[in-house]
Protein backbone atom coordinates (compact mmCIF):
# COMPACT_ATOMS: atom_id res chain seq x y z
CA UNK A 1 0.00 0.00 0.00
CA UNK A 2 1.54 3.54 -1.00
CA UNK A 3 0.54 7.44 -1.07
CA UNK A 4 2.04 9.25 -3.28
CA UNK A 5 1.26 13.08 -3.83
CA UNK A 6 -0.89 14.26 -7.42
CA UNK A 7 -1.27 18.39 -8.12
CA UNK A 8 -0.74 18.68 -4.37
CA UNK A 9 -3.19 15.77 -2.75
CA UNK A 10 -2.73 11.82 -1.12
CA UNK A 11 -3.20 9.39 -4.07
CA UNK A 12 -3.74 6.10 -2.59
CA UNK A 13 -2.86 3.56 -4.80
CA UNK A 14 -1.41 -0.70 -4.46
CA UNK A 15 0.31 -2.93 -6.34
CA UNK A 16 -0.17 -5.81 -6.23
CA UNK A 17 0.58 -9.75 -7.92
CA UNK A 18 3.43 -10.87 -10.07
CA UNK A 19 5.35 -8.81 -12.53
CA UNK A 20 5.92 -10.86 -15.79
CA UNK A 21 6.20 -10.08 -19.02
CA UNK A 22 2.57 -9.08 -19.65
CA UNK A 23 1.62 -5.57 -19.02
CA UNK A 24 0.32 -4.52 -15.73
CA UNK A 25 -3.47 -3.88 -15.76
CA UNK A 26 -4.34 -0.50 -14.45
CA UNK A 27 -8.14 -0.67 -12.15
CA UNK A 28 -10.22 2.22 -11.73
CA UNK A 29 -13.21 2.08 -9.73
CA UNK A 30 -16.76 3.83 -10.28
CA UNK A 31 -18.02 6.31 -8.38
CA UNK A 32 -18.85 5.78 -4.63
CA UNK A 33 -16.64 2.82 -4.32
CA UNK A 34 -12.88 2.19 -4.06
CA UNK A 35 -10.05 -0.31 -5.00
CA UNK A 36 -12.25 -2.70 -3.40
CA UNK A 37 -14.87 -3.07 -6.40
CA UNK A 38 -12.31 -5.15 -7.90
CA UNK A 39 -11.71 -7.96 -4.81
CA UNK A 40 -13.38 -10.58 -6.57
CA UNK A 41 -10.72 -10.05 -9.67
CA UNK A 42 -7.76 -9.82 -7.53
CA UNK A 43 -7.23 -13.94 -7.44
CA UNK A 44 -7.52 -14.26 -11.38
CA UNK A 45 -5.29 -11.43 -12.18
CA UNK A 46 -2.63 -11.51 -9.68
CA UNK A 47 -1.91 -15.27 -10.98
CA UNK A 48 0.01 -13.79 -14.31
CA UNK A 49 0.73 -10.29 -14.49
CA UNK A 50 1.25 -6.85 -12.08
CA UNK A 51 -2.37 -5.01 -10.81
CA UNK A 52 -2.18 -1.43 -10.03
CA UNK A 53 -5.42 -0.73 -7.71
CA UNK A 54 -6.53 3.22 -6.76
CA UNK A 55 -8.29 5.35 -5.64
CA UNK A 56 -10.04 8.00 -7.11
CA UNK A 57 -9.80 11.95 -5.60
CA UNK A 58 -12.71 11.49 -3.03
CA UNK A 59 -12.67 8.18 -2.78
CA UNK A 60 -11.32 5.09 -0.03
CA UNK A 61 -7.60 6.72 0.92
CA UNK A 62 -7.53 9.06 -1.73
CA UNK A 63 -7.89 13.30 -1.06
CA UNK A 64 -9.91 15.79 -2.62
CA UNK A 65 -9.35 19.14 -2.83
CA UNK A 66 -12.28 20.42 -5.29
CA UNK A 67 -14.44 18.61 -7.46
CA UNK A 68 -12.35 16.74 -11.00
CA UNK A 69 -13.07 16.41 -14.20
CA UNK A 70 -12.88 12.80 -15.56
CA UNK A 71 -9.93 14.22 -18.27
CA UNK A 72 -8.05 15.35 -14.53
CA UNK A 73 -8.70 11.91 -12.64
CA UNK A 74 -7.60 10.45 -16.17
CA UNK A 75 -4.29 12.99 -15.91
CA UNK A 76 -3.34 11.97 -12.39
CA UNK A 77 -3.76 8.19 -13.64
CA UNK A 78 -1.08 8.95 -16.06
CA UNK A 79 1.48 10.70 -13.53
CA UNK A 80 1.03 7.85 -11.11
CA UNK A 81 1.96 5.47 -14.14
CA UNK A 82 5.13 7.92 -14.93
CA UNK A 83 6.08 7.95 -11.14
CA UNK A 84 5.53 3.78 -11.41
CA UNK A 85 8.07 3.74 -14.80
CA UNK A 86 4.70 2.19 -16.14
CA UNK A 87 5.19 2.76 -20.04
CA UNK A 88 2.96 0.07 -21.30
CA UNK A 89 -0.14 -1.32 -19.74
CA UNK A 90 -3.78 -2.36 -19.98
CA UNK A 91 -6.25 -0.47 -18.09
CA UNK A 92 -10.46 -2.18 -17.17
CA UNK A 93 -12.57 0.75 -15.66
CA UNK A 94 -16.45 0.19 -14.52
CA UNK A 95 -18.93 2.89 -14.53
CA UNK A 96 -17.21 6.10 -13.72
CA UNK A 97 -13.81 4.31 -13.90
CA UNK A 98 -14.86 3.59 -17.13
CA UNK A 99 -15.27 6.75 -18.41
CA UNK A 100 -11.60 7.52 -16.46
CA UNK A 101 -10.69 4.92 -18.34
CA UNK A 102 -11.67 5.66 -22.37
CA UNK A 103 -10.45 10.05 -21.22
CA UNK A 104 -6.55 8.30 -20.75
CA UNK A 105 -6.76 6.08 -24.07
CA UNK A 106 -7.48 8.67 -26.09
CA UNK A 107 -5.16 11.05 -24.61
CA UNK A 108 -2.53 8.47 -24.69
CA UNK A 109 -3.15 5.98 -26.97
CA UNK A 110 0.84 4.74 -26.79
CA UNK A 111 0.24 3.85 -23.33
CA UNK A 112 -2.38 1.33 -23.36
CA UNK A 113 -2.19 -2.12 -25.48
CA UNK A 114 -6.04 -3.31 -24.19
CA UNK A 115 -8.77 -1.27 -22.75
CA UNK A 116 -11.94 -3.63 -20.79
CA UNK A 117 -14.79 -1.04 -20.29
CA UNK A 118 -17.02 -2.71 -18.14
CA UNK A 119 -20.96 -0.94 -17.41
CA UNK A 120 -19.87 2.29 -18.62
CA UNK A 121 -20.57 5.16 -21.66
CA UNK A 122 -19.04 8.59 -22.88
CA UNK A 123 -21.83 10.67 -20.87
CA UNK A 124 -24.31 10.03 -17.89
CA UNK A 125 -26.96 11.22 -20.71
CA UNK A 126 -26.75 7.60 -22.12
CA UNK A 127 -28.58 6.01 -18.78
CA UNK A 128 -31.92 4.23 -18.97
CA UNK A 129 -34.62 6.66 -18.91
CA UNK A 130 -35.76 6.41 -15.44
CA UNK A 131 -32.22 7.21 -13.95
CA UNK A 132 -31.74 10.02 -16.43
CA UNK A 133 -34.86 12.07 -15.19
CA UNK A 134 -33.20 12.06 -11.45
CA UNK A 135 -29.84 13.41 -12.65
CA UNK A 136 -30.55 17.28 -11.61
CA UNK A 137 -31.53 16.02 -8.03
CA UNK A 138 -27.58 15.03 -7.57
CA UNK A 139 -27.54 18.17 -4.78
CA UNK A 140 -29.61 16.23 -3.20
CA UNK A 141 -27.76 13.63 -2.12
CA UNK A 142 -24.89 16.08 0.26
CA UNK A 143 -27.88 15.97 2.69
CA UNK A 144 -28.10 12.40 3.11
CA UNK A 145 -26.20 10.67 5.55
CA UNK A 146 -23.51 8.28 4.51
CA UNK A 147 -24.29 5.16 6.15
CA UNK A 148 -27.95 5.59 4.45
CA UNK A 149 -26.62 6.66 1.22
CA UNK A 150 -24.72 3.64 0.86
CA UNK A 151 -27.36 1.66 1.71
CA UNK A 152 -29.42 2.89 -0.66
CA UNK A 153 -27.02 2.62 -3.33
CA UNK A 154 -25.61 -0.77 -2.36
CA UNK A 155 -29.51 -2.05 -2.32
CA UNK A 156 -29.99 -0.87 -6.03
CA UNK A 157 -26.52 -2.19 -7.89
CA UNK A 158 -26.60 -5.76 -5.91
CA UNK A 159 -29.91 -6.66 -5.44
CA UNK A 160 -31.57 -10.02 -3.61
CA UNK A 161 -31.07 -11.98 -1.02
CA UNK A 162 -28.64 -14.20 -2.72
CA UNK A 163 -26.05 -10.77 -2.80
CA UNK A 164 -27.16 -9.84 0.94
CA UNK A 165 -23.30 -10.90 2.07
CA UNK A 166 -21.88 -8.85 -0.76
CA UNK A 167 -23.73 -5.87 0.38
CA UNK A 168 -22.89 -6.07 4.13
CA UNK A 169 -19.08 -6.07 3.63
CA UNK A 170 -19.49 -3.33 0.66
CA UNK A 171 -21.55 -1.44 3.35
CA UNK A 172 -18.30 -1.28 5.55
CA UNK A 173 -16.54 1.07 3.07
CA UNK A 174 -18.61 2.88 1.25
CA UNK A 175 -20.74 4.29 4.21
CA UNK A 176 -17.37 6.06 4.68
CA UNK A 177 -17.60 8.58 1.67
CA UNK A 178 -18.89 11.64 2.19
CA UNK A 179 -21.95 11.92 0.93
CA UNK A 180 -20.94 15.94 -0.32
CA UNK A 181 -18.27 15.58 -1.90
CA UNK A 182 -19.98 12.47 -4.22
CA UNK A 183 -22.91 14.83 -4.82
CA UNK A 184 -20.06 17.67 -6.19
CA UNK A 185 -18.22 14.67 -8.39
CA UNK A 186 -21.61 13.69 -9.63
CA UNK A 187 -22.51 17.06 -10.68
CA UNK A 188 -19.13 17.01 -12.45
CA UNK A 189 -20.32 13.79 -14.50
CA UNK A 190 -23.40 15.63 -15.47
CA UNK A 191 -21.54 17.72 -17.83
CA UNK A 192 -19.39 15.47 -19.15
CA UNK A 193 -19.56 14.34 -22.77
CA UNK A 194 -17.09 11.87 -24.18
CA UNK A 195 -18.16 11.10 -27.05
CA UNK A 196 -16.07 13.20 -29.63
CA UNK A 197 -12.65 11.22 -27.81
CA UNK A 198 -13.83 8.10 -28.31
CA UNK A 199 -13.14 7.82 -32.19
CA UNK A 200 -9.73 8.80 -30.78
CA UNK A 201 -8.97 5.60 -28.82
CA UNK A 202 -6.89 3.24 -30.66
CA UNK A 203 -6.69 0.17 -27.83
CA UNK A 204 -7.54 -3.34 -28.31
CA UNK A 205 -10.81 -2.99 -26.44
CA UNK A 206 -13.95 -4.94 -24.68
CA UNK A 207 -16.67 -3.66 -23.63
CA UNK A 208 -18.71 -6.09 -21.22
CA UNK A 209 -22.82 -5.01 -20.57
CA UNK A 210 -24.52 -6.64 -17.65
CA UNK A 211 -27.66 -6.86 -19.01
CA UNK A 212 -29.33 -5.02 -17.09
CA UNK A 213 -27.21 -2.65 -16.94
CA UNK A 214 -28.51 1.44 -16.28
CA UNK A 215 -26.26 2.45 -19.20
CA UNK A 216 -27.99 1.74 -22.39
CA UNK A 217 -27.31 -0.91 -24.55
CA UNK A 218 -27.60 1.22 -28.08
CA UNK A 219 -24.73 3.49 -26.50
CA UNK A 220 -22.69 0.36 -25.46
CA UNK A 221 -23.24 -0.77 -29.29
CA UNK A 222 -22.28 2.99 -30.76
CA UNK A 223 -18.61 2.27 -28.35
CA UNK A 224 -17.84 -0.63 -30.34
CA UNK A 225 -19.03 1.03 -33.74
CA UNK A 226 -16.79 3.97 -32.86
CA UNK A 227 -13.22 2.49 -31.67
CA UNK A 228 -11.38 0.72 -34.88
CA UNK A 229 -10.67 -2.66 -32.70
CA UNK A 230 -13.40 -2.99 -30.37
CA UNK A 231 -16.13 -6.01 -29.14
CA UNK A 232 -19.64 -5.92 -26.81
CA UNK A 233 -20.22 -8.91 -24.68
CA UNK A 234 -23.52 -9.08 -22.67
CA UNK A 235 -23.67 -10.84 -19.66
CA UNK A 236 -27.23 -12.30 -19.12
CA UNK A 237 -28.93 -11.57 -15.96
CA UNK A 238 -26.54 -9.01 -14.57
CA UNK A 239 -26.86 -5.51 -13.64
CA UNK A 240 -24.48 -2.79 -12.99
CA UNK A 241 -22.64 -4.69 -10.45
CA UNK A 242 -21.42 -7.20 -13.16
CA UNK A 243 -17.87 -7.70 -11.48
CA UNK A 244 -19.56 -8.68 -8.62
CA UNK A 245 -23.36 -10.33 -9.13
CA UNK A 246 -21.68 -12.28 -12.47
CA UNK A 247 -17.98 -12.49 -11.06
CA UNK A 248 -17.07 -16.00 -12.65
CA UNK A 249 -17.92 -15.66 -15.58
CA UNK A 250 -17.10 -11.98 -15.68
CA UNK A 251 -13.31 -13.23 -14.84
CA UNK A 252 -13.27 -16.20 -17.61
CA UNK A 253 -14.46 -13.22 -20.12
CA UNK A 254 -11.71 -11.05 -19.14
CA UNK A 255 -8.74 -13.68 -18.34
CA UNK A 256 -10.13 -14.51 -22.52
CA UNK A 257 -9.69 -11.40 -23.35
CA UNK A 258 -6.08 -10.46 -21.57
CA UNK A 259 -4.49 -13.76 -23.16
CA UNK A 260 -5.69 -13.46 -26.83
CA UNK A 261 -2.62 -12.75 -29.03
CA UNK A 262 -3.11 -9.05 -30.84
CA UNK A 263 -2.75 -11.09 -34.01
CA UNK A 264 -6.33 -12.25 -33.23
CA UNK A 265 -9.10 -10.72 -35.59
CA UNK A 266 -11.87 -9.17 -33.73
CA UNK A 267 -15.77 -9.04 -35.27
CA UNK A 268 -16.34 -5.05 -34.44
CA UNK A 269 -19.30 -4.01 -32.45
CA UNK A 270 -20.66 -7.21 -32.02
CA UNK A 271 -22.90 -8.85 -29.76
CA UNK A 272 -21.91 -12.15 -28.09
CA UNK A 273 -24.86 -12.54 -25.32
CA UNK A 274 -23.85 -15.02 -22.53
Amino acid sequence: MAITYINGYPLFYRLVGTQTQQPPIVLIHGLASSHKDWLLQMPTLCRSRQVVLVDLPGHGRSGYRSPPSVQAMADDIHRLLQQLNIKLCDVMGISMGGMVAMSLAAARPALIQKLILVNTAPSLHDVIRPIRYLLPLHNLLAYIPAPVLAKILLHNLLPGKQLAAVRHHAQKYWQKNNPRIIAEILKQLTFTNLWPQVADIRAKTLMIRGQHDTFTLSAALRICQTIPKARLITIRDSGHATIVDKHARFNEILQQFLEEKNKVKFNLGSLVDL
